[in-house]
C-alpha cells in the first residue's frame, strides 16, 4: 500500500512535467516560409519606394484621411481594457483571491474585470476540488494487498 502511494506521488507529477515539456514543435519556425509570406509585402515596399508614392507620414498629414484609418494605434474591441493584457478570468483562475484584487486595481476599478476574475477563481476552485476527489477515490480504490 505504501509503495503504491509513493509511486503515485512521484509518477503523476513527473508524467505531467514530461508531457508539458514535449511541446517544443510550437516554438520552432521555418525561415524560408517566413520569407515567402513576406515576399509580397517586400515587393509592395519596393514598388512604393521606386515610384515615389507618398509615405505613411505624408498620408497622415492628408486632411481627407484624418479619420484615423492610418493610425498605428488601432483600437480593437477589448484592446486596452484587460489589466496588463491578461483577461480578468485568468487573473482569478491563476492567482485566486489575490488575482481578483489585482484585476480590480489594475483595471482602474472596473467591476466587470473583477467579476470575470471572480468567475475564474470559482472555476479554478471547482477544478482543484474535483481533482482532489478523483485522486482520493483513485488511491482508495486500489487493492490493499501486495
Amino acid at each position: 500500500m505504501k509503495h503504491r502511494k509513493i509511486f503515485l506521488l512521484i509518477f503523476f507529477p513527473l508524467l505531467s512535467y514530461v508531457t508539458m515539456a514535449s511541446g517544443s514543435d510550437e516554438f520552432s519556425f521555418d525561415n524560408q516560409l517566413i520569407k515567402e509570406e513576406f515576399s509580397e509585402l517586400s515587393a509592395l515596399e519596393t514598388l512604393i519606394a521606386t515610384n515615389g508614392y507618398p509615405g505613411l507620414s505624408e498620408l497622415e498629414d492628408n486632411q481627407l484621411l484624418k479619420s484615423g484609418y492610418l493610425s498605428s494605434n488601432l483600437s480593437f474591441p477589448g484592446n486596452g481594457e484587460d489589466p496588463l493584457g491578461i483577461p480578468g478570468f485568468w487573473w482569478g483562475c491563476v492567482l485566486g483571491p489575490i488575482g481578483i484584487i489585482a484585476a480590480y486595481i489594475l483595471s482602474d476599478n472596473n467591476k466587470d474585470q473583477a467579476r470575470m476574475s471572480l468567475n475564474g477563481c470559482i472555476v479554478a476552485t471547482v477544478v482543484q476540488v474535483a481533482v482532489v476527489v478523483v485522486w482520493y477515490f483513485a488511491i482508495m480504490s486500489w487493492n490493499y494487498t501486495l
